[in-house]
């Protein structure tokens, strides 16, 4: 093989230095290029709205070159793992006040997806809840009356029974059901009120009660429920109420019956 000429020599370690030089410009320009956008930083909890708006707005930090953020969140109160899914072009996103705990994580989007960013690290935030107001101790009177047999029993005084209401969106609902559980003398408390019933408004207001002569305590409540379905399970309706409002302590309410 021919020698070559210093001159030669000369242009072909040039023309090396270039290639090697333009390998590494291109090298630093395509790899940057091919690599995933920054995972979304500072991603917290904003603020949580009551009355009459009831949102939650999840902010991040802005990430260089994202066109839009994928969120992904949790209300363990609903169904711990129905995982719901958001995308905005803003780097902050408000969805429904939810009780509980609020799970979440954010992920950048980049116009080319195998661009886009890992997720950030799961986060919890506690959603304070509402509580449903007591069942007032003087709503609950009774009556002597006879049921359709002529039979002695006691109903409840409906003249004095007041519904436990609430504010939704600027308009007072009324607590549909009730649960209900009576401890008659001398039988356990405990059982009592495991086994108490759920009631709407209006079947306790024409349930016959039957007792006996002695002193009877009752315990009451509004749930956040409206009643069972087919399958033993609560129906939460209206759905805000239970996403919202807690259920109250028991009004404890004493009668001696003749």
């Amino acid at each position: 093989m021919a020698r070559l000429s210093p001159k030669q020599t000369k242009v072909l370690i040039a023309v090396v230095i270039v290639i090697v030089m333009a390998a590494g410009i291109l090298t630093g320009v395509l790899v940057p290029l091919s690599r995933p956008l920054a995972t979304p930083q500072e991603v917290g909890v904003a603020y949580v709205t009551g009355e009459p708006t009831y949102r939650i707005r999840l902010q991040w930090a802005e990430v260089t070159g994202a066109v839009g953020y994928r969120i992904e969140y949790v209300y363990d109160l609903l169904d711990e793992t129905e995982v719901l899914v958001k995308t905005v072009e803003e780097t902050y996103v408000e969805f429904e006040r939810v009780r509980g705990t609020l799970r979440y994580r954010v992920r950048a989007l980049h116009r080319y997806p195998q661009r886009d960013s890992a997720f950030s690290d799961w986060k919890t935030y506690d959603v304070e809840g509402f509580v449903l107001d007591s069942f007032s101790e003087a709503a609950l009177q009774f009556l002597p009356s006879t049921d359709d047999r002529g039979n002695p029993c006691y109903r409840i005084n409906t003249a004095v029974w007041s519904d436990v209401t609430y504010v939704y969106r600027s308009h007072v609902y009324h607590v549909e059901f009730y649960q209900l559980a009576t401890v008659a003398p001398n039988t356990s408390e405990i059982v009592a009120l495991e086994n108490a019933q759920i009631y709407s408004a209006n079947e306790l207001k024409d349930h016959k009660f039957y007792m006996k002569s002695g002193t009877y305590r009752f315990y009451i409540r509004p749930v956040n429920y409206a009643y069972f379905g087919e399958a033993g399970a609560p129906v939460y309706d209206p759905r805000h109420l239970y996403t919202l409002y807690a259920v109250p302590d028991w009004t404890i309410v004493e009668f001696t019956a003749a």
